[in-house]
């Protein structure tokens, strides 16, 4: 869905990195399902719109958008960062873009670790207020999570420990940085899980106001029935799925 004007979204995806899927397959199905109107832009075939600024929030949506700077170069990074710092909010699912020094966070992690459980930060927050302080969700899957150069301040959600979600300002905009996408794989936490709430206030929190979002997606009822919980599938029920 797109709307015109000051409402209205700009996504960032590029369809030549490695990260692509993370955001068509991660970020875009959120976005759809919760009403976000939204302009996407596939970096691989056009540049950064002249008009960033007139948008309420970007996102980027997935790590290694433009690594060789060959789509976001100097001048568009200035830009992107200039119409943050008039208002813009940002939500980055990116590490390096913008950097950490841009953020002012300290240094540039480098690495990932492997995660087992999300913990949220003892300091309560907009993103996290669905969740007590300290509150823990054990993960199916392990997380592989690349390095974030977050601040301990900034730092809303850990996971082993390490930055998963931080959130700061820069200049009059908001921004929230996400490590990864990999926590939205059912084979890690999935859909449902406990972490929808903090991504969709990411974006309102984030975004200039007003703004607008549809908080109830469609749902779908569906009733299974006449079936019987006999036999075993890899030393599971056949209704574990339920």
């Amino acid at each position: 869905m797109r709307i015109q004007g000051s409402q209205n979204v700009l996504v960032l995806l590029n369809r030549f990195s490695i990260g692509y899927r993370e955001g068509s397959q991660g970020i875009l199905p959120y976005l759809e399902h919760l009403g976000v109107p939204h302009t996407t832009v596939d970096l691989a075939t056009s540049p950064l719109p002249e008009d960033t600024g007139d948008y309420a929030l970007i996102i980027i949506a997935h790590r290694w958008l433009d690594p060789t700077m060959a789509r976001m170069d100097r001048a568009a990074r200035r830009a992107l960062l200039a119409a943050c710092a008039a208002g813009t909010g940002l939500v980055t699912f990116d590490t390096d873009l913008p950097s950490p020094a841009e953020l002012g966070a300290h240094g540039r992690a480098r690495g990932t670790i492997t995660a087992e459980t999300i913990t949220f930060g003892a300091r309560r927050h907009f993103l996290t207020a669905c969740h007590t302080p300290g509150e823990t969700l054990p993960l199916v899957g392990p997380l592989r999570l690349p390095l974030l150069a977050a601040t301990d301040a900034s730092t809303l959600i850990t996971a082993n420990g390490h930055p998963l979600v931080a959130a700061g300002r820069l200049g009059q905009g908001r921004v929230v940085q996400w490590a990864t996408t990999g926590w939205m794989h059912s084979g890690v936490l999935g859909p449902l899980a406990g972490l929808d709430d903090v991504l969709w206030r990411s974006l309102v929190w984030a975004a200039r106001k007003p703004f607008v979002l549809r908080g109830l997606g469609p749902l779908v009822c569906m009733r299974v029935d006449d079936v019987a919980a006999t036999g075993s599938l890899w030393g599971q029920s056949p209704l574990y799925w339920v």
